[in-house]
């Protein structure tokens, strides 16, 4: 018993330490804002939220949670964009597709091309996250991607 817990807690140990790119999941996040950070028009003034992203290139899935707060609702769609802090970028991957007016929403993009999940793990800052709304279907709140910060 002793045995296989100690094999475990070595696995985990391995699992974590574990290159970008491998069989591990990467963690991102985004912080999002309005106002005069949506490039294509002004986003929702007083929007906030975040974004958690979990890649996984071996699995290929994206997996979000999404946090949004003084948004006028219902969210139409969020996706990742390629483009840096001030630039509007192609889509790369969609998140949400259905409109809702939850304030948290969360699930998978699966069938997501290994190489661009390592390419954002690599280069998160080259990403962002934007979610649109029915009052501002252009954007309401965008951010760009970043590394977790260690707890």
């Amino acid at each position: 018993m002793r045995l296989a817990a100690t094999l475990a807690a070595l696995l985990t140990c391995l699992g974590a330490a574990s290159p970008a790119g491998s069989s591990t999941s990467i963690t991102l996040t985004a912080g999002l804002t309005g106002g005069a950070t949506e490039v294509a028009a002004p986003g929702d003034p007083d929007g906030t939220g975040t974004a958690v992203l979990r890649l996984n290139p071996a699995k290929r899935t994206l997996c979000f949670k999404i946090t949004l707060r003084r948004v006028g609702m219902p969210t139409v769609g969020a996706h990742v964009h390629e483009g840096p802090k001030g630039k509007i970028g192609p889509i790369v991957t969609g998140l949400l597709g259905t409109a809702s007016s939850k304030t948290t929403r969360a699930g998978c993009a699966r069938r997501v091309s290994p190489a661009l999940l390592r390419r954002i793990g690599k280069r998160p800052s080259a990403f962002y996250v934007n979610v649109h709304t029915e009052p501002i279907p252009t954007g309401a709140v965008r951010g760009q991607i970043r590394r977790s910060r260690s707890r």
